[in-house]
């Protein structure tokens, strides 16, 4: 069993320069593997972490402070997850700004 229909990557916050969050499927036994991945804006992967054991993954936040939006998925095996959107600001007062569940 897993949940449908949005790719469940929550409790993101802001770590030591990293994007952190919990694959919920994971993390609640729903699920025993997963793999986080960011997108490009034409759908290619660029970066992706795999989930450890207790479902936590990071992703390196820009060092830069412009405005920047993260689109991640989770894909477990050879399904993959909806796109969500994590808006933030990256350097060193790196911050999320906004989350959107789905992407438009």
């Amino acid at each position: 069993m897993d949940l449908p229909g949005w790719t469940p990557f929550d409790a993101l916050r802001i770590e030591r320069g990293t994007l952190c969050g919990f694959d919920l499927g994971i993390y609640h036994g729903l699920a025993n593997a997963g793999v986080v991945e960011r997108l490009d804006k034409g759908d290619d992967v660029v970066d992706s972490r795999t989930v450890d054991d207790r479902g936590r993954a990071c992703l390196s936040v820009p060092s830069h402070d412009r405005y920047t939006i993260y689109r991640l998925r989770i894909r477990r095996g050879k399904q993959l997850k909806p796109v969500m959107q994590i808006h933030l600001k990256g350097g060193p007062n790196a911050r999320i700004l906004g989350i959107v569940r789905i992407e438009p």
